[in-house]
């Protein structure tokens, strides 16, 4: 009962491996028939049924130019600093010129907030966000972009997708990025009000 089952495994294996004898997962040849002299025209014969020619691409011609890339900055150095850390108390007391960020997808942000929270940007299934241009960012979150010079703060649920959220926005050439490593559940946990929610 044993044998069926490892054959099966290994010819898994061997067409994974060896992606020209996947065409051959098909033809009942088991895997032990392949390696005995007494049926090789066996499997010449599935071989020679299931393998077909392809005419082989030519080789990529390579451009002089490098891509174009949408996220530069200015400062390449900036993108090496780390970001500044919030804890709960300065989230109590951020100044309204500050733009709390939350990377939470949009049913985790409707089940509640931080207060001042000024805009849901899903970090997941959006991470492309900040690279928008403005007028495409309006149209896909009706809101304003936020500006290169502005004080982002991001949060999360934990601080796992906020930190990426901070890495992309300074990559983006966004200069003061800041992040809540203890996210949604520290504000919870400490007793802090929630906005929206049930």
């Amino acid at each position: 009962m044993a044998a069926p089952v490892i054959n099966r495994a290994m010819r898994a294996a061997y067409t994974r491996s060896f992606p020209t004898l996947r065409s051959l997962q098909h033809a009942a040849i088991p895997i032990r028939a392949l390696s005995t002299t007494a049926n090789r025209s066996q499997w010449s014969a599935a071989w020679s049924r299931n393998v077909t020619t392809r005419p082989v691409p030519a080789p990529c011609a390579r451009s002089s130019k490098p891509a174009q890339r949408r996220c530069l900055t200015s400062d390449p150095a900036s993108q090496d600093t780390p970001s500044r850390i919030y804890t709960f108390e300065e989230i109590k007391t951020l100044p309204s010129s500050t733009v709390l960020i939350d990377v939470r997808e949009p049913s985790e942000h409707q089940a509640g907030c931080i207060p001042g929270t000024q805009m849901n940007i899903p970090v997941s299934s959006q991470p492309d966000a900040l690279l928008l241009p403005a007028e495409e960012f309006e149209d896909r979150f009706g809101l304003e972009k936020p500006e290169a010079e502005d004080t982002l703060v991001f949060y999360c649920k934990a601080g796992v997708r906020s930190r990426a959220a901070a890495t992309i926005a300074k990559r983006c050439g966004f200069k003061n990025v800041g992040e809540y490593p203890g996210s949604w559940n520290d504000w919870v946990g400490n007793g802090g009000e929630v906005e929206g929610g049930r």
